[in-house]
């Protein structure tokens, strides 16, 4: 199974796939880069989906005691 098999598989599946080829990297962490875009996908979800943020979750919290 090829990469482009597994991420055909996953993403028929209803997975949200993002892939960088090394050569695509120019020389990036690829550790680091997957942490930004983990961190940009949670952002994009909320603003897509209307999901409150996470510091508005600690406003409510702060706002209840």
């Amino acid at each position: 199974m090829t990469i482009l098999d597994i991420y055909k598989f996953v993403s028929s599946r209803g997975y949200a796939i993002c892939l960088f080829h090394p050569n695509e990297l120019n020389g990036a962490d690829p550790r680091q880069i997957e942490e930004a875009m983990c961190v940009a996908g949670w952002n994009a979800i909320e603003e897509i989906v209307g999901l409150p943020k996470e510091d508005d979750d600690d406003e409510a919290h702060d706002k209840e005691n």
